[in-house]
Formats: structure tokens, C-alpha cells, sequence
């Protein structure tokens, strides 16, 4: 069981995280639902076994990355914004250089991780859910964190096979209830 203070820190943290992301331009939320459309979509092939089509998604994901305006954004953040986009970028060119799935998946790991940063960091227009999964076997058990904008864990990591795997830990976004 956590601790008063724990709790009262990620209260806190999650305040500030808050208080940050509203200082983000909402045009520049906007363009990043399209890197985060794109990346669902990788997320649902790699879930699904389909390896050509996880690699199409990634060379889709790229091109919206490269469309993102980050001139909308104030010195500081703008700063920012480049480095995590040089990191997004060479991290999502690994994976559509991956020659076969067991490749992309393993390179779908730190993908995750990043876009797990933008969103904590950056926001969407909050048009759909973006809720982290963990799954604890992926890996070795060394486990693995994705996203997805639905409920329902869908792996990423085992495919087919372990389809369920993994647990829903966190709603980062609640997505707008229609």
C-alpha cells in the first residue's frame, strides 16, 4: 500500500504535469492525434500478427511525425519537442527497418516509451482514450508498457498467442465521452 506521502507526490506530479500541458498550443495537440493515430495503428497489427502491416503503420507514423508544426511552440518547449522527436524518430526507423516481427517488437518497446513521455508531456486534443498497459512477461519478464485508446488489453509483445497478456495501469487521457 502506498504511502501518504507517495500518494500526495504523485498528486502533486500529476498537477504539474497538468498545469504543464495546458501551456501547449492546442493546434500543436491537434497534429500530435496524428503520431498517436498512427502508432494505435502499429500497436493493433503487432497485436494481431501482421507484421507487413505493422511496418506500413510505422513508415505512416514517421510521415505524420515529420508534418508536426514545431514552430507553434515557445522556446523552451520547442527545445524540448526536438529532442524527443529525434528520439521518436530513430526509434520508429528501427522498427520499419526490422526484418521480421520478433525484431519490431522488440524495437516497439522503447517506441512505446516515448510516446508514453509525449503524451505525459506534450498532450493530444483528447479526441480518444490514451491508456498504458504493462505486461509483465514481455520480454523475459523483464516486462514491457504500450499504448492503446480502448480498453481491452491487446499485446503488442506476444501477438496471438498471449493476446490478453498484460494489465491496464494507467488512463493518461480520458478521450472525449461521446
Amino acid at each position: 500500500m502506498a504511502s501518504k506521502e507517495t500518494v500526495k507526490k504523485n498528486v502533486n506530479e500529476d498537477k504539474e504535469q497538468k498545469k504543464e500541458i495546458s501551456k501547449i498550443p492546442d493546434e500543436f495537440k491537434k497534429q500530435l492525434d496524428g503520431i498517436f493515430d498512427a502508432y494505435f495503428n502499429i500497436q493493433q497489427a503487432l497485436s494481431q500478427d501482421k507484421f507487413k502491416e505493422a511496418i506500413d503503420n510505422t513508415q505512416k507514423f514517421i510521415q505524420a511525425l515529420e508534418k508536426v508544426d514545431m514552430t507553434l511552440l515557445d522556446h523552451k518547449t520547442h527545445l524540448e519537442w526536438m529532442k524527443k522527436y529525434d528520439e521518436i524518430k530513430k526509434s520508429a526507423e528501427d522498427i520499419r527497418n526490422s526484418n521480421n516481427i520478433a525484431k519490431a517488437r522488440e524495437g516497439f518497446s522503447p517506441f512505446s516509451m516515448l510516446m508514453i513521455e509525449v503524451a505525459k508531456k506534450f498532450g493530444t486534443s483528447n479526441k480518444q482514450p490514451i491508456i498504458r498497459f504493462h505486461c509483465p512477461m514481455a520480454f523475459n519478464n523483464k516486462g514491457a508498457d504500450w499504448l492503446q485508446n480502448k480498453t481491452g488489453t491487446e499485446n503488442p509483445y506476444f501477438g496471438k498467442m498471449m493476446f490478453s497478456c498484460g494489465d491496464q495501469v494507467e488512463v493518461i487521457f480520458e478521450g472525449i465521452k461521446k
